[in-house]
């Protein structure tokens, strides 16, 4: 019963760990800003005309992703993340009263 309970522990911090550190990779990416090859190209004959260059003009607009999909893989995320949290301390719980 022992290494039960230590095995699924294990198994919980593993999965909480790798979904926390997943959510910063996922925030990093959308961070990022790319100039596409005709933002460019577009940049390079601007100052070539002495333009007043403004970086907006530059970069694309982001798009919107925002549907009922990904409505709901966010509510589900969200729900797996706060059952995971609410499993692991009930689970510190128990484990610091059997000790």
């Amino acid at each position: 019963m022992n290494k039960f309970i230590r095995g699924t522990g294990i198994i919980i911090v593993i999965m909480f760990i790798s979904l926390y550190l997943s959510r910063f990779n996922i925030e990093t990416y959308e961070n990022k800003r790319l100039l596409t090859e005709s933002a460019i190209i577009k940049y390079e004959q601007d100052l070539k005309e002495g333009k007043n260059i403004l970086e907006k003009s530059y970069i694309p607009e982001e798009k919107n992703y925002n549907n009922k999909p990904s409505q709901i893989g966010r509510k589900v995320s969200n729900t797996i993340e706060s059952s995971f949290k609410k499993a692991l301390k009930i689970l510190m719980k128990i484990l610091n009263e059997m000790q």
